[in-house]
């Protein structure tokens, strides 16, 4: 559900509301997280130039 929410704000198509908000501040704060993001440099460099929560 994550990688929805982040590719819809990402891209610009979604805002999300204060419930997605804190979801997504929940699931990637996660260390699964931060494994996967570390795992798949393009999507890491992806993500840190896109808008943020």
């Amino acid at each position: 559900m994550s990688y929805a929410l982040l590719l819809g704000l990402r891209t610009g198509n979604y805002t999300p509301g204060p419930v997605e908000r804190a979801y997504l501040a929940r699931t990637t704060t996660r260390p699964a997280y931060a494994r996967a993001m570390e795992i798949c440099q393009a999507t890491k460099a992806w993500a840190e130039r896109s808008p943020t929560l």
